[in-house]
């Protein structure tokens, strides 16, 4: 268990938020240094140490190791699958960029950095050291870096402003656990809405529905359904009953277009995604 006063937490989150900010616009020429600069605060700081620790890997470190091989010598044709929980997500990033690292020769680890960026680099621009460092800025570690501060917003959101008030944090395979004079104040199992994610999956869902002829009228449910969805999401308590009668709804409007396997797994990706973001279970 960490204890820390509320003044000491909003300096960790300013200190991250710095730190953070130059990863995020990191040159190719000083990436592996600038990674492993921000690598070592992480570690280095153990209220983010301990909860990256809390985190557990959804599959099995030989999957991953392999995982990361194919994406590094797909050249873009393989890519990873992250999961949708944030804790896992954020075990499965970690795991990832601390391989890359995983040597002491720098050489060696912008190799493997850029290997993962080249999966991600849609300018087509092989052999552009720039161009793979940006893309896999945007697709591993601005990740990593979002469910970090997401975890750091969870703990804010849930304290009052009292610079001198300690308050003991406990970190436990994703469970943050905040209390202040030996009383639990809150527990919360970090089931994020992930924006980026949602809006991924309502373009993907519209454009399938449309490619496979759904009236315009159709289309404007579909996108009034997903408008209350992300809204119920977003709120502080899910109710359950709402939220099922919109998927209900949602798939009703689908399934006009028979037997259509992409629209069907839409569905399901989006289903999974609600039930990952708000731990409510729909058969």
């Amino acid at each position: 268990m960490i204890s820390l006063t509320d003044k000491e937490l909003r300096t960790i989150d300013f200190e991250f938020r710095t730190r953070a900010g130059r990863v995020m616009g990191m040159q190719f020429r000083d990436a592996v240094g600038t990674l492993r600069q921000f690598m070592d605060y992480v570690d280095g700081t153990p209220i983010l140490a301990d909860y990256v620790r809390s985190c557990n890997l959804p599959i099995s470190e030989a999957e991953l190791d392999s995982d990361i091989q194919s994406v590094a010598n797909g050249f873009g044709k393989v890519q990873f699958k992250f999961p949708y929980k944030t804790d896992e997500e954020l075990a499965q990033l970690n795991y990832i960029i601390r391989k890359c690292l995983n040597t002491n020769n720098d050489k060696e680890a912008f190799g493997a950095l850029f290997a993962i960026g080249r999966a991600y680099d849609s300018t087509g621009s092989i052999g552009n050291y720039q161009a793979s460092v940006e893309a896999f800025i945007h697709a591993i570690a601005q990740r990593f870096i979002d469910d970090l501060n997401l975890y750091l917003h969870s703990i804010t959101m849930n304290i009052k402003i009292d610079s001198e008030r300690s308050y003991n944090i406990q970190n436990n395979g994703g469970q943050v656990v905040i209390a202040n004079d030996n009383a639990m104040v809150t527990a919360t199992q970090n089931n994020y809405f992930d924006d980026r994610r949602f809006s991924e999956l309502e373009k993907g869902l519209l454009d399938t529905a449309r490619e496979n002829g759904l009236a315009q009228e159709h289309l404007k449910e579909i996108d009034d359904i997903l408008t209350e969805i992300k809204e119920q999401l977003q709120a502080k308590k899910q109710n359950k009953t709402v939220l099922g009668g919109l998927l209900a709804s949602l798939e009703k409007i689908v399934l006009m277009v028979k037997g259509c396997e992409a629209l069907i797994k839409r569905i399901t990706e989006l289903k999974q995604f609600i039930m990952a973001a708000s731990g409510i279970i729909f058969q």
